[in-house]
């Protein structure tokens, strides 16, 4: 499974960063997450998205992980974490990368038709100036 591999990566990525920054400012360290770890997890999450539950669970350990070895965060809940923290959770960036995918799609085929309309409207009317 490819979206493994993408974990792991990310899962060093992100242990590098809490091992390299001497501080514990928790904006700091999100804002890392969010620049060097994050972009790891979404790149090309439109094909590899997991849909099963135990393999969306690992996706989101990245994440979970990540901000409970901030300060103050231990005793909290993954749901008052990423609340505290104004994060969402990576599935919910997941499904908004696919509507964007979905739209970009849309969008072209849109603007193929349009193309593809202007071009037989072109022909009909040099036609009819012949």
């Amino acid at each position: 499974m490819l979206f493994i591999y993408f974990c792991e990566n990310a899962h060093q990525r992100a242990n590098a960063i809490l091992r390299c920054f001497p501080t514990r400012d928790s904006i700091l360290l999100v804002n890392a997450f969010k620049t060097y770890v994050r972009p790891i997890v979404e790149y090309s999450s439109v094909i590899w998205s997991p849909h099963l539950k135990r393999d969306i669970n690992y996706v989101e350990k990245v994440q979970r992980r990540c901000i409970e070895r901030l300060v103050g965060m231990k005793t909290l809940s993954y749901a008052q974490r990423i609340h505290i923290l104004n994060l969402p959770t990576l599935e919910l960036r997941r499904l908004h990368n696919d509507l964007v995918y979905c739209y970009k799609i849309f969008l072209v085929l849109l603007m193929c038709l349009v193309t593809y309309l202007h071009i037989v409207f072109l022909i009909c009317n040099m036609r009819t100036q012949l």
